[in-house]
């Protein structure tokens, strides 16, 4: 088990700021372990302790994927991120991500009981809900009957199996896979079932971003977005003025992995930014007091990862993957 962070490493790294990745580098390199972070991770952290099986590519795209976001980390912390702060993030993405920086979307299926999309619709005891019933989500069953949903879904497969509202099932309402449909996640063969919520709303992003409410914080985004990215230009020029409701029910699983795939990484950004203001400010880290740093209360590694995620576990082994970097740190003298 790591050692707590200690004051007296934080009363070593206040003063620090990584204005840009550049800044992230150069104070790793000060170690004499590497020239950058994510060889100091891979040479000192990775595949020990509690990070065993992890470590971060080194590839010339995770290189670039590792600029890109943090020489934009000021969009999501209204300033240049403190070191606790990155390390606490990028933990999060070397465990979601693999550190590759690359936004991924969740793969659903556990046969033989849950294959293919019926993992994402069923209640699984132990492992998850069923995000059919997701506080916030509209079920298979209300989307079915929306005649916006059946408009823009019209032409897909499977949408003759629904000719008319009152052709839906209530079994579509529910946490157990409807019996006699087919679970593919091929678009050919299921395309009107997967633009359901339960599907089209899963994990994506750096910090799998799940469930309706939180992308319809990410559809006001894109809404207003004035930047340059051009993905994101034309998404804001098609939803501006439309209710995120709207666009939430007519929007595609191919919108989403257009939008958060964009190479700018800005809605990845965007999505961290905004989950944070919706969860309590998760990213308001106590870097000046160990034992609030420590604890599991507001400000607390253990609260970040329990805002994340959700469960206690994850929660307690990212505060001890956190605990041992700043260990590792202390011993290496790096702090400024």
């Amino acid at each position: 088990m790591a050692n707590p962070i200690t004051q007296e490493f934080l009363d070593g790294v206040r003063a620090v700021s990584f204005a840009n990745s550049a800044a992230i580098d150069a104070f790793f390199a000060a170690t004499g372990v590497s020239d950058g972070f994510i060889g100091w991770f891979n040479q000192v952290i990775a595949n020990n302790d509690s990070w065993q099986g992890k470590a971060i590519p080194e590839t010339a795209d995770c290189a670039a994927r590792f600029k890109v976001f943090w020489d934009g980390a000021s969009d999501i912390f209204g300033g240049a991120p403190n070191v606790v702060q990155f390390l606490c993030l990028m933990s999060i993405f070397v465990n979601e991500v693999g550190g590759d920086l690359l936004p991924i979307e969740e793969r659903v299926g556990r046969p033989p009981q849950h294959p293919g999309i019926a993992y994402a619709f069923d209640s699984i005891a132990g492992l998850k809900h069923s995000y059919n019933t997701l506080a916030g989500n509209q079920t298979a069953f209300a989307l079915f009957r929306d005649p916006a949903y059946r408009t823009s879904n019209s032409g897909k497969a499977l949408a003759n199996r629904f000719p008319t509202p009152d052709s839906v099932s209530q079994a579509w309402s529910g946490e157990s896979w409807p019996a006699g449909f087919p679970t593919s996640t091929d678009p050919t063969q299921t395309g009107f079932l997967l633009e359901a919520d339960f599907y089209k709303f899963r994990g994506r992003g750096l910090i799998q971003t799940t469930g309706r409410a939180n992308y319809a914080r990410l559809i006001g985004f894109v809404a207003a977005y004035t930047g340059s990215d051009p993905v994101l230009q034309r998404y804001s020029a098609t939803w501006k003025g439309a209710a995120a409701e709207a666009i939430a029910t007519t929007s595609s699983n191919d919108d989403w992995h257009q939008l958060f795939f964009s190479g700018t990484l800005e809605l990845a950004r965007a999505a961290i930014r905004l989950h944070n203001t919706a969860s309590g400010n998760y990213l308001a880290l106590a870097a000046d007091d160990a034992a609030q740093l420590n604890g599991t209360g507001q400000g607390s590694v253990y609260r970040m990862g329990l805002r994340i995620s959700g469960g206690s576990s994850y929660a307690s082994l990212f505060q001890q993957r956190v605990m041992q970097i700043c260990d590792s740190l202390t011993g290496a003298g790096a702090q400024a």
